[in-house]
């Protein structure tokens, strides 16, 4: 934790590398925290192989299927800040209940361990899609911490340190040690501590690499269980190959292989979250669902398969064909 320089004197604290935490309100001269995102985990590509050699140091977590959450202190308001993963929450916009939770933790504490600059990322468990025993949820599971005067994440020894310094819950692992293979990694997938039947899949991260600036190839990477996958892919484990199809139905059905049902149940449940959608939606909402998913499902896509969206033409109307379609069905099985 670093050192205050007078609570009254903020110009002066943000002149010592702070001017990532707040920005300043021209109109009104009040500072207000900035939100920090936290990083966009990829699944698993050939590509990123190189990315893990035999003897690196990695953790892997078993992926929980909840909402992106982080728990912050600031120090202007002397407040515990809680974030969703776009947002920083109030009473009104409250992920769930995932505000009001971090606000009866111990603030002192907070204030102590993680100080102006930590931020504790978790999974704020809610209902999704993959059960859990009722008695997991509205609980954080704590997974990452971000160090603001450094721009790097935490290595996972410290974070558990410090979430169990905290009293609060560590992610579950199911492995630490060094990578031998991909084989051992995907015997994991499905494997769940939780207590449920069944997991999302797995988070792999790894330590050896951690905040390696080369972003082709992450440090960190994720596989998710058949049942969640948000790419169709045939036995052989190979995508569709669009060359013997026609030009209409090779935009189609590549499509399909990227916006699936997984996806779109994902980024629905977000729109949840974030507060677009009320938690029982219904046909009501679906003009909301039309408003938001289209860009959502592109830039998701993009961000996830961008590959495989370059090779679509005219993408964008394609998918929202597609996505509009799925999430009928979605509202259809909810009736």
């Amino acid at each position: 934790m670093r050192v205050i320089i007078g609570k009254e004197n903020i110009t002066e604290y943000l002149e010592i590398g702070s001017k990532n935490y707040y920005t300043q309100d021209d109109k009104k001269g009040k500072w207000f925290m900035n939100h920090k995102k936290f990083m966009d985990i990829e699944r698993l590509k050939p590509t990123f192989a190189d990315g893990f050699q035999k003897g690196d140091y990695i953790v892997i977590q078993e992926k929980i299927d909840g909402a992106n959450a982080a728990i912050r202190y600031d120090f202007k308001t002397d407040n515990i800040v809680a974030q969703s993963r776009k947002n920083i929450l109030d009473i009104k916009n409250n992920l769930r209940g995932f505000y009001e939770w971090t606000q009866k933790l111990d603030k002192e504490l907070i204030k102590t361990v993680l100080g102006d600059n930590l931020v504790l990322f978790c999974e704020w468990l809610v209902k999704h899609t993959v059960p859990y025993p009722e008695n997991k949820y509205n609980n954080a599971y704590c997974y990452d911490i971000f160090d603001t005067s450094t721009d790097t994440y935490y290595p996972q020894d410290k974070v558990k340190q410090i979430v169990e310094t905290l009293n609060l819950t560590y992610v579950p692992v199911f492995y630490e040690g060094e990578f031998t293979s991909w084989e051992e990694c995907i015997s994991l997938v499905g494997k769940t501590e939780l207590g449920g039947k069944y997991g999302e899949g797995i988070v792999i991260k790894n330590q050896t690499r951690l905040n390696d600036p080369n972003n082709r190839l992450p440090f960190y990477t994720k596989i998710v269980g058949e049942t969640f996958q948000e790419c169709k892919y045939h036995h052989e484990g190979k995508v569709i190959d669009p060359s013997i199809l026609k030009l209409k139905e090779e935009n189609q059905v590549l499509a399909e292989t990227i916006v699936t049902d997984a996806r779109i149940k994902k980024i629905l449940n977000k729109f949840v979250d974030e507060g677009i959608l009320p938690e029982n939606w219904s046909s009501r909402e679906m003009s909301i669902i039309a408003k938001n998913l289209t860009k959502a499902v592109y830039e998701d896509c993009v961000k996830e398969e961008n590959d495989t969206v370059k090779q679509i033409n005219n993408f964008g109307k394609v998918a929202n064909g597609i996505a509009m379609k799925i999430a009928r069905q979605i509202l259809n099985e909810k009736i």
